[in-house]
């Protein structure tokens, strides 16, 4: 991996099934009209202009219109209906001679901001581990390995596999950041009640 000149790539985890939402998360529109899938991108776009990512892609089923609208690549799962794993593994087969560590960015975190993916992305690359924020396991900087890539294989190929990202992290020895601010850039909506209450306040 190159430690002087790393190569990043973010992506927005947003090709969910949102099953308990009711309706697709990553079209849910802000006050300002903004669905949370523009939304999550405008906050990586400052980390691509300061170059400290190399490129941002989205983890969705090819939408031509949507790919047109943020102008950026999407990539469909290799293996359909296994949650984020099945993403991490498909982005990790599609980019792995682009780029040697991955940002990734789940759809419906309304609050968070670059500083912060900005910060993990920082922790990662002095630790060089997988890192993520204390009692949240997404976002997530992973570093790309034969390790993941055979982990994944294993438990994306068998019947009773471990999908959780909680079992992955566990497996590849990832770091918790601790944060000294509010909670509230965590938040997630996965609920039309949660939605209704974040929506008041963004």
């Amino acid at each position: 991996m190159q430690l002087d000149n790393p190569r990043i790539v973010a992506a927005v985890l947003a090709g969910g099934l949102s099953s308990r939402m009711g309706t697709d998360k990553a079209l849910l529109l802000d006050n300002q009209q903004r669905s949370q899938l523009q939304r999550a991108c405008a906050v990586i776009e400052p980390l691509v202009a300061d170059g400290v990512i190399q490129k941002m892609v989205v983890s969705r089923a090819l939408n031509p219109a949507e790919q047109q609208l943020l102008g950026c690549e999407f990539i469909p799962d290799l293996v359909e209906e296994k949650g984020p794993l099945g993403a991490i593994y498909s982005l990790a087969q599609s980019l792995k001679n682009q780029c040697d560590y991955l940002l990734l960015l789940p759809v419906d975190l309304p609050f968070i901001q670059s500083s912060n993916l900005n910060n993990l992305i920082d922790q990662g690359l002095k630790k060089q581990s997988a890192c993520f924020y204390q009692n949240h396991f997404l976002p997530l900087f992973l570093p790309l390995s034969d390790s993941l890539t055979q982990y994944l294989e294993q438990q994306l190929n068998c019947e009773n596999g471990n999908l959780s990202v909680r079992g992955l992290l566990t497996e590849l020895g990832s770091q918790a950041i601790p944060y000294n601010e509010d909670e509230k850039f965590l938040t997630n909506a996965n609920t039309p009640e949660q939605w209704q209450a974040i929506h008041k306040q963004i």
